[in-house]
This record gives structure tokens, sequence and C-alpha cells, in this order.
């Protein structure tokens, strides 16, 4: 049972028994771990506010084998992002990203591709305005999907490669990408896409986070970004549902 240290983002965590807590976190050397914290809920706990949704710790814990339960032995706080908890604009969209990220990841698995997406999306929710925070969080739909290998294709026609000059196109959600008027089928569901969010897809591939998370999208298009993203992921099973916090944040 070695002893192992890796930074982490506390995605949340439940009670187990009267003073421990049970703590799922997404961290960047052994990718979705859940680990117990005993005594952490007691009056003079050594975790203090390091395991507190949203923060970014230093864990150290030990590694067992024949469980996915590990024991958490020291946890220091790096950055808290308390502040996304105070904002009612801001926090149900950390809050998804928090549940879609515990949903979307199965295992124990290093990804320091998402780990970094994860942070950068946090990060940036604590210096921008309220007004830019639904398109930061479907940009983190979009890379955080593309990186676990769900990315959709907007640039040819999947069946034949055919590349369209449109005012709209036809995308297939099971098959993931576009397909062209002359390989359409009537027996197939597809969604109608703008040239506009084909533009803007074209965009974020061959962008990262950070740099996207500056683009000025009109209201319209940042729209048929999500429902584009909730349709599509839906479809090829990554959402069961949409998170929980989803749906208080598009009321708030």
């Amino acid at each position: 049972m070695p002893l192992c240290k890796t930074n982490a983002v506390i995605l949340g965590g439940r009670r187990f028994g009267d003073t421990s807590k049970i703590i799922s976190a997404y961290t960047a050397g052994f990718g979705k771990l859940h680990l117990l914290a005993k005594g952490a809920l007691a009056p003079k706990s050594k975790f203090l506010s390091a395991l507190e949704t949203f923060s970014e710790s230093e864990l150290v814990f030990y590694h067992k084998t024949t469980t996915e339960l590990h024991l958490l032995s020291q946890a220091a706080l790096l950055k808290s992002h308390l502040r996304l908890a105070d904002k009612s604009e801001i926090f149900p969209f950390a809050a998804a990203a928090c549940e879609i990220t515990d949903e979307w990841i199965k295992g124990e698995e290093q990804n320091l591709g998402y780990y970094q997406l994860l942070t950068s999306f946090l990060n940036r929710l604590e210096t921008t305005t309220p007004l830019q925070v639904p398109f930061l969080f479907w940009l983190f739909v979009y890379y955080g999907a593309s990186i676990l290998g769900f990315r959709p294709n907007l640039e040819a026609c999947f069946r034949c490669g055919k590349k369209e000059n449109k005012k709209s196109y036809l995308f297939h959600p099971e098959k993931g990408g576009l397909v062209c008027a002359q390989d359409a089928r009537e027996s197939e569901r597809y969604l109608k896409v703008s040239a506009d969010l084909k533009n803007l897809a074209a965009t974020l591939a061959h962008s990262d986070f950070d740099s996207a998370s500056h683009l000025e999208v009109p209201l319209k298009l940042l729209n048929e970004l999500s429902e584009f993203l909730k349709d599509f992921l839906l479809v090829q099973g990554v959402w069961k549902q949409l998170p929980a916090s989803l749906a208080l944040g598009q009321r708030t």
C-alpha cells in the first residue's frame, strides 16, 4: 500500500460515519479517486478547507490495489475557489463542471490534459464577467468531451468526405459528423447546424480552452452551441441526463 502524492481538484464529498468524509477528487497523477478522509468533519480536523468542493489541493494518500477507496493521509490547500460558491451566477456552472467530471470519468486513469482543462476552467471563472460564464462552461464541455474522444466533426461529410459551403448543414449525432445532401437518408435523424456554428467549431478545433475563452460569441450562437452539445452528448451516451446544477444555472 504505497504512499502517493498528487495535486487534485475536489469534486465533492459525503459524510461517512460521525466525523469522516468520502471525497471524490480529480487528480493530476491518478485520474479520479475516491478517498476516505478520517476525522475530516471533526472540530479540529487537520484537513480544514483543503477538502471543500472546487478546492485545488495537494493530497497524500495510501493507494490500495484491492479497493477503489483509498485512505487520505494529508491534504494541503493550494487554491480554494471558495468565492465561486458565493456567486449565484457562477456557482451552478462550476458545480456542473464537477458533476460532469464525476460522471464522465469512470476509473483511475491519468489524463493530465483533462486535469489542466478543469483547473483552467475554475481559474477562468475567478476573473470573468457573469455574462461570459455560460460560454466558458460550454467551452469546458466541448473540450472535455473532445479530450475523452467525443469531438464532433463539422468539417466534412462523414460518408463521402465532401466539404460544402452552405448556410446550414445536417449533422448526424450518432455518427458524430456532418452529412451532405447527397448522402442524407430519410430514415436517419439529423441536427441542423448553421454556418456560424460550423465556423465556430473549426475555430475551437484549432484552439485550446485558454485562447478560445477570450472569444466573443453572440447569444444566438451560444444557445445553438449549447443545444447542439446537449443533443450530441446525450445521443452518444456521454450524458445519461443533464447535470442538476446546470438546470439551476439556467434559471438564474
